[in-house]
């Protein structure tokens, strides 16, 4: 059954093989994960975010015309229930992963973080880049939301422009043209971090 097609396991699913939607599940579950916590910059948010996201696909699948654009569907329904949360945020800041547990007058603060100097020490390295992605994950909350989700769909989910276009019901051209001002607002949000060229290589 793994060697079945998106389109075919939905067939099955609408044919009464409840297996069928927990192979869709374990499918997709981490990719839709990934793209909701960097999109919102919160691990619990993002595991909320996902678990709806399954539930509404799980009640709205049966219903779905064009089963062969589920991949699309699919990060329609999480890029919603992802604003919808945003929505219900009362405070218009983000947290990144090791910021969780500290009080909101610490979380208004500005971060500063030292990084170490890479060594050939492993251990050293894995150091480096966690901070990396630290300072990584604060800039990418740092951008406006409607091209933070593009940069995130494109970059880290592999989505074409065209997906993409069509998940956020948009035009072709708005979303390269927002792809290329968030491009241009995440370099900045770095260069504040004080990025490198050479830095930003390593963490790529």
């Amino acid at each position: 059954m793994n060697d079945l097609s998106d389109a075919e396991l939905i067939h099955q699913f609408r044919n009464g093989q409840t297996q069928a939607f927990n192979l869709l599940v374990w499918r997709w579950q981490k990719p839709v994960f990934n793209f909701l916590y960097r999109f919102l910059g919160n691990l619990q948010d993002a595991e909320d975010v996902n678990q709806k996201t399954f539930i509404k696909v799980y009640q709205k699948i049966s219903s779905l015309k064009e089963i062969d654009k589920f991949r699309v569907w699919l990060y329609q329904v999480a890029a919603n229930e992802a604003r919808d949360q945003l929505r219900k945020r009362k405070r218009h800041f983000f947290l990144s992963l090791d910021m969780q547990g500290k009080s909101p007058s610490e979380n208004n603060e500005n971060i500063t973080l030292e990084l170490p100097d890479p060594g050939s020490d492993d251990a050293q390295q894995n150091i480096y880049r966690e901070e990396l992605k630290k300072i990584f994950t604060h800039a990418m909350q740092e951008i406006p939301q409607e091209q933070r989700e593009i940069i995130i769909m494109k970059i880290y989910q592999d989505l074409k422009f065209i997906e993409i276009a069509e998940i956020l019901q948009e035009s072709l051209n708005t979303v390269k043209s927002r792809m290329y001002y968030g491009l241009k607002a995440l370099k900045k949000a770095l260069q504040k971090q004080n990025f490198s060229e050479e830095v930003l290589h390593y963490e790529v």
